[in-house]
């Protein structure tokens, strides 16, 4: 499951 953070650019998108 892939989690994007659309509101904070800086972060990596998470990979659970």
């Amino acid at each position: 499951m892939f989690l994007n953070n659309k509101h904070n650019n800086n972060k990596q998108n998470t990979m659970c």
